[in-house]
């Protein structure tokens, strides 16, 4: 039945990757002859936006219903027997920060597929101060300071370890009043009201999920008032002793709130760290500089990520209303690269007789054309292994 964009970005994204030539308005798509299929995604069910404390009016989607979008969209390609990109212009900060995740491991499957590519907006969390990175000793522990500005409804905070990592956690109030660690085995959960605030906390502790043996520590704040909030990490069993923390994207946030000694680096939103998906980053195409709220990488296995960069500033797109705008995000560089994709896609196949190409092929052949910076060293964690050069691309297949 038909729909309505009343959202608007999938519509400003679908006019960047694919967009018809609009001469008096100095507009074009990456691909415009490619054909569009759209999948609009019901907003998440309350109960779970209660849950996850997300503001009301901000745009969030349910993992279940992405994985039917993929299937729907993957099916529809075989059935018209045509090649398919994905482009996925949205990303979270919960969920496995490596290809261990549920999501990611579906898209890997997709990437892997004959005449499929999968792009994957990194997020502009770099300079949110959602991060923090960490680092203890067999006989230290670390304090993480968050910087609650506001009374709000509440937060959660995700701690990730490797899986030769464990670790524990206390947590004190703004008054002094704290939480002690416990002993720590799987399924372990601790609630504590803390007095004078009136907040409770409650605190997971996972120590694997059926494709990941990393440890997830889950915490609740629920009612925090302002002030700041100290989390003490401690070693339990470690090898490195690497631990990362992680609150929610800014767009889910009631109130603003973030770690006092933030990490800009592996700011990567879920699911962009799948390791067959190509993971697009963004930079300035009008200054030529970087785009300094773009994700950064790597992954928390150590994998490349993004594996490039397209224009993300001032990109030019069609909004929902018909109106031309400029859209600045991660998600306009996604949108640009998947358009490149289905350029590509369409080199290989008819130009090429490439009918095996997949998503990790077309993902190299990008890179081997990137356009690299002189005073860069590559790859790097803001724009991988280069920026996007389709042109060049195409060109170092030509000589091959």
């Amino acid at each position: 039945m038909p729909q309505t964009d009343d959202v608007g970005h999938g519509t400003m994204l679908a006019s960047i990757a694919a967009g018809s030539e609009d001469i008096e308005n100095d507009f074009i798509g990456a691909a415009p002859h490619a054909d569009i299929a759209v999948v609009k995604l019901k907003p998440a069910k309350q109960n779970l936006r209660d849950f996850y404390y997300i503001k009301d009016g901000a745009v969030a989607y349910q993992e279940n219903d992405i994985f039917t979008a993929v299937d729907y969209l993957n099916k529809l390609a075989e059935k018209r027997g045509e090649p398919l990109v994905l482009c996925i212009g949205l990303g979270a900060n919960q969920g496995h920060r490596g290809c261990g995740g549920r999501l990611a491991s579906v898209l890997d499957d997709i990437a892997v597929m004959f005449r499929r590519a999968v792009c994957i907006a990194v997020g502009d969390e770099a300079t949110a101060r959602h991060h923090y990175y960490g680092v203890v000793g067999q006989n230290t522990s670390d304090k993480v300071e968050i910087n609650v500005t506001e009374d709000m409804r509440g937060f959660i905070v995700e701690l990730w370890g490797h899986s030769s990592e464990l670790f524990a956690v206390s947590i004190t109030s703004p008054t002094g009043e704290v939480m002690p660690k416990v002993s720590v085995w799987n399924g372990q959960q601790q609630k504590q009201r803390f007095l004078l605030e009136n907040t409770q906390v409650t605190v997971d502790y996972q120590l694997g999920c059926e494709r990941s043996r990393e440890q997830l520590i889950y915490m609740d704040f629920s009612n925090p008032v302002r002030g700041l909030w100290q989390i003490e990490v401690f070693p339990y069993r470690i090898s490195d002793g690497i631990f990362n923390l992680y609150l929610p994207i800014s767009s889910f946030l009631e109130q603003e709130l973030y770690f006092v000694r933030s990490n800009p680096d592996m700011t990567l939103t879920v699911p962009s760290g799948a390791r067959y998906p190509m993971g697009v980053g963004g930079y300035n195409s009008i200054t030529d500089g970087i785009y300094i709220e773009s994700g950064r990488g790597y992954t928390m296995d150590g994998t490349i990520k993004p594996d490039f960069a397209a224009p993300a500033v001032n990109v030019f797109a069609q909004n929902r209303y018909g109106r031309y705008e400029a859209m600045t995000g991660t998600c306009a560089a996604v949108a640009i690269a998947s358009g490149a994709c289905a350029l590509l896609l369409e080199w290989n196949i008819t130009h090429m007789d490439n009918r095996a190409v997949n998503s990790i092929e077309l993902r190299n052949q990008i890179i081997n054309g990137a356009r690299r910076m002189s005073n860069q060293l590559f790859p790097n964690r803001e724009e991988g292994y280069g920026r996007l050069d389709v042109y060049q691309s195409i060109l170092n297949m030509r000589n091959l």
